[in-house]
């Protein structure tokens, strides 16, 4: 009987020793780290967004903090990349850095504008990446997730989904 109580022992402590190695404990360390909340951003853009004068279209995105609480507010720079997936790329304006301020909280929603698309007949789809931008000096946040640091962006362009939703309905 104890000869199987410490053959349980030993294997409990070959498992634990194997589960905590030094190079698993540096990736998961509390230093604040940046990711994007959700991968996929979907917005539609109507009839009714392009009868406003203004050119741009306000959009957001919110980031959510990995680790330890901030102290102190941190500036993030974000960077717009093309995605392969979709033919036509859309015009992202973005500020040159995004500071977090919240600082009692773990998200934070940051506003952006794109420029709107022409209207064309049919349903137009346009999309881009918007990631970290890590190599900016002015990034003061350690690398996250791979999977949340970027996010697609996909607008669609409607046209006369208003008109056709009003004669139909009203």
């Amino acid at each position: 009987m104890k000869r199987i109580i410490y053959f349980v022992l030993a294997i409990l402590v070959c498992g634990i020793y194997v589960g905590c190695s030094e190079n698993e404990i540096d990736l998961y360390d509390q230093t604040p780290r940046i990711n994007f909340y959700v991968n996929t951003h979907v917005r539609t853009l109507v009839d009714t967004d392009y009868v406003k004068k203004e050119p741009y279209a306000i959009d957001s995105f919110t980031v959510r903090i990995q680790g330890d609480l901030l102290k102190e507010n941190r500036d993030f720079c974000v960077k717009v990349t093309p995605n392969r997936d979709y033919q036509n790329s859309i015009d992202v304006l973005l500020e040159s850095k995004y500071t977090y301020t919240e600082l009692d909280t773990v998200c934070q929603v940051f506003y952006y504008k794109i420029n709107r698309p022409k209207v064309e007949s049919g349903r137009n789809v346009y999309g881009c990446y918007l990631e970290f931008d890590l190599d900016n000096p002015l990034h003061q946040f350690d690398k996250g997730l791979v999977e949340k640091n970027q996010e697609v962006l996909t607008y669609i362009i409607h046209s006369g989904f208003i008109s056709g939703y009003q004669n139909r309905y009203g």
